[in-house]
């Protein structure tokens, strides 16, 4: 499971790099910037519950994290599950992931086509 995260992660991170907008050199693109913090709030989530059902605390709602997927997290996410070997034997929870992970893409490239 952890190998079929990491290549569902790369393989997501090259889509969306492929489909980026185009803009002016030196021009700081404002969905690079959405999107690098919900990668960095998603996995640092995912890295928040691994800690906390290390040491038996309070935690984060799968839902939550689910959440952070969908929201344009999805490569954090995977990441973050992969590298910490997060949740990787729950089988329903790594399908429910991938899939907020390919709707998150999916309208991350809607939205581009928009503008």
């Amino acid at each position: 499971m952890r190998l079929l995260c990491f290549l569902i992660s790369g393989a997501i991170a090259v889509f969306v790099l492929s489909h980026s907008p185009e803009s002016d050199p030196g021009e700081l693109n404002i969905w690079w910037t959405i999107v690098l913090v919900a990668n960095v709030a998603s996995f640092g989530l995912f890295a928040l519950d691994k800690c906390a059902s290390m040491v038996q605390f309070i935690r984060v709602p799968e839902s939550l994290l689910i959440a952070s997927t969908a929201s344009l997290g999805g490569v954090g996410a995977l990441a973050c599950q992969g590298l910490l070997n997060h949740k990787t034997s729950k089988s329903s929870f790594v399908v429910k992931n991938i899939i907020a992970c390919l709707v998150s893409t999916a309208l991350y490239v809607y939205f581009l086509d928009l503008l």
